[in-house]
């Protein structure tokens, strides 16, 4: 009896001190600043398959993309917001964080984190699938890499298209 349980306390002690540290997550962005996850691999609890099959474009061809944030005034101008949202057209989970008031979870004002993955630059328009928003940055890492389940959003450079109480549009592709 006492040998078992110096074998299963042996194992316990191996499983603690190998398998429990706490995932390392990059700092968290600004008001709808975005953060390229190049960590999700490491910060994500089922990390997320990197096969490639995501790419869309050849590799090292990548462009950045700069959308702007919009308001529609009462006579119908649009107001730009001086926020925007920084994508790399291929780089999957891409985080951002916004300021929000507060909700049925958190009453005070807080975070709210968003992901964009399936990224797709084709023709002038940009696509993805926004996932989130999650209270964290370390949830937001892990429902991305976990889900494919999200709201399809795409913007191009000619038209403002409503997001909510927003209005995105392309200002810069480099």
């Amino acid at each position: 009896m006492f040998e078992n349980k110096l074998i299963f306390g042996h194992i316990l002690v191996l499983i603690i001190s190998s398998g429990c540290q706490a995932p390392t997550v990059g700092t968290r962005s600004n008001d709808l600043t975005r953060k390229n996850n190049t960590n999700a691999e490491k910060t994500a609890v089922i990390p997320a398959k990197d096969d490639g099959s995501a790419k869309t474009s050849a590799e090292g061809t990548g462009k950045t993309i700069t959308v702007g944030v919009f308001f529609q005034n009462t006579d119908g101008t649009y107001m730009d917001s001086q926020k925007s949202l920084i994508f790399d057209s291929e780089k999957e989970c891409q985080t951002w964080s916004r300021t929000t008031q507060g909700d049925s979870i958190n009453p005070a004002e807080h975070l709210h984190y968003n992901a964009a993955k399936n990224v797709s630059y084709k023709d002038g328009t940009f696509s993805w699938t926004e996932i989130g928003p999650e209270h964290s940055q370390q949830d937001i890492d892990t429902v991305c890499a976990q889900s494919n389940n999200g709201a399809s959003k795409s913007v191009n450079s000619t038209d403002y298209t409503q997001d909510k109480r927003f209005y995105l549009k392309i200002l810069k592709v480099e």
